[in-house]
């Protein structure tokens, strides 16, 4: 048997490898460079800005003329930004310079209750923004706007920030690529024949490329962490049902999946992540108890480096392999801490028990919603209209369409071991342990490469359905040139550790790297 795993071991690499290097092959010299970055305003945190506006060092307006410009310049090469409020958000920019001009509020005031004032801010289009399209990049959406904000739009639009643009998604935020039939394909900024990944693949990419500084996003299965990875910037997923999921699309105030659905921030600078948690959280913020220390030199750091040889997965790579261990070299050196690797034969099963727990949901399924909710689809005619370029859906939604009803054999038993996982992290990490993995087991692939890895994504979907919070650190380029970070995990409602040890690998790693010139 052991003979027989590490031939598997060979054969299934060797596939990985020769498959990446045909899709190398196949877009050899087709990518397109960033133009420079020649505004040192769009290479600072969001919440340095927000002092700065308010202590009249800035103008808001000037800000967003920033932005604006910059998203014009980027987005004909990465198709990031699909709906556009500049006009707008121009006047509301307007509005608030004339209020700080006025010193209606003094800068406490301002600090204490609008800690975002001018800032403008992205979102991801499947997020509601009122006034805006709203189609979840369905084609028989396209022309539904929003009558009201998302709740977490509602909240960082009362903490100050503007609402700039809404970014693209892959269909009902159910694939790891964004690429819908609505606004079609998001590039990655690094470089443009690769993937941003999905489902908030634009906002990533966006915010990579330095056209926003922070947004908002949704994971159900890694989504705002794979393209936090891809696109060289950090994401968190929260801890279920901290920030309200209200205003998302498809409707999740009914679901019984809501626990595994996640509304959370990406941003180019750590520093903006626990500010941008406690205004998303709302009421809710007081469960994280963010405002207590971290102390790095008491935590207890377990690992893993891969999840062994499986046929769903694809080795982990060895620029994620460093990326990891130099987080842990960090500790080691930094504050002695010796970290420990776990073994855990139990996550090769991850995507299975991260399925079985969505499948058994009592909730409308994924073609329900591609019908939104009115007859159903018949997938076989949509499969013959896509050969023929005339369908309406993407090839990854017509296949999970068809594919989705298969009922998992053993999912009860798969249920099960994920409730003993969720014990066994729940006991180890305790009050004051974090777990680092892989984010992803390789860097951002070629567009359509992931067909072919279609359970990777499984790295970052375990914690959704466990409950865990989970924030992606960029941690510099690899060898291809394409941004490499790790996944750093708590127990539930610890998500202030996870963000401290972003705030933390920022300052020794410096976070995000410019995917462009920097002309000063």
């Amino acid at each position: 048997m052991k003979l027989f795993w590490k031939a598997f071991s060979v054969l299934h690499r060797l596939f990985d490898v020769c498959l990446h290097i045909m899709f190398k092959i196949a877009y050899f010299g087709k990518r397109d460079e960033l133009p420079p970055i020649t505004n040192l305003l769009l290479l600072s945190p969001a919440t340095s800005l927000a002092a700065k506006i308010r202590k009249k060092k800035l103008k808001s307006v000037d800000l967003v003329n920033a932005y604006i410009s910059r998203i014009q310049e980027v987005n004909p090469v990465i198709n990031a930004a699909v709906n556009f409020r500049f006009e707008k958000a121009l006047e509301e920019a307007q509005e608030i310079d004339d209020l700080i001009a006025s010193d209606y509020k003094t800068e406490e005031e301002m600090e204490r209750e609008t800690p975002f004032l001018g800032v403008p801010i992205s979102v991801k289009e499947l997020i509601a923004v009122e006034g805006m399209p709203f189609t979840a990049g369905l084609v028989s959406r396209k022309n539904v706007r929003s009558p009201i904000s998302a709740q977490t739009v509602q909240l960082m639009k009362a903490a100050g920030a503007i609402p700039l643009v809404t970014t693209n998604i892959s269909e009902l935020g159910m694939w790891y690529e964004s690429y819908n039939r609505v606004y079609g394909r998001t590039c990655n900024p690094y470089d443009t024949s690769r993937s941003p990944g999905g489902s908030s693949g634009g906002e990533g990419a966006l915010i990579g490329a330095a056209g926003s500084v922070i947004g908002i996003g949704s994971d159900i299965g890694g989504s705002i962490r794979m393209p936090a990875l891809f696109n060289g910037v950090f994401g968190h997923k929260p801890s279920p049902e901290v920030i309200s999921n209200y205003g998302s699309y498809p409707p999740s105030g009914e679901r019984e999946f809501v626990p595994c659905l996640s509304l959370g921030p990406l941003c180019r600078y750590a520093t903006d992540l626990i500010p941008m948690v406690k205004i998303m959280a709302g009421k809710n913020v007081s469960l994280l108890h963010l405002e207590l220390p971290v102390k790095m030199k008491e935590l207890k750091v377990y690992y893993i480096e891969d999840v062994g040889n499986h046929v769903m997965f694809t080795k982990t790579e060895s620029d994620m392999l460093h990326a990891l261990h130099k987080v842990l070299n960090h500790f080691n050196n930094a504050y002695k801490i010796v970290p420990k690797k776990l073994e855990l034969p139990i996550l090769r099963y991850m995507y299975l028990m991260w399925a079985s727990s969505i499948s058994s949901c009592k909730a409308p399924t994924f073609s329900d919603e591609l019908a939104e909710r009115k007859g159903t689809i018949h997938f076989k005619l949509e499969f013959l209209q896509w050969i023929f370029g005339q369908s309406r859906f993407t090839f990854p939604a017509i296949v999970l369409g068809v594919t989705e009803k298969a009922v998992i054999e053993g999912s009860d038993h798969y249920l099960k071991m994920l409730e003993d996982l969720r014990r066994e992290l729940v006991k180890l990490l305790g009050d004051d342990g974090i777990f680092l993995l892989p984010t992803h087991p390789t860097a951002a692939p070629h567009h359509n490469e992931s067909l072919f890895k279609p359970f990777n994504f499984s790295y970052t979907a375990i914690f959704n359905v466990l409950g865990f919070p989970a924030t992606h650190c960029p941690l510099g380029l690899g060898n291809e040139n394409l941004p490499i970070g790790v996944q750093v995990v708590a127990g539930p409602y610890k998500d202030r550790l996870t963000l401290a040890v972003a705030v933390e690998l920022e300052k020794a790693f410096g976070g995000w790297i410019s995917p462009s010139k920097i002309i000063e």
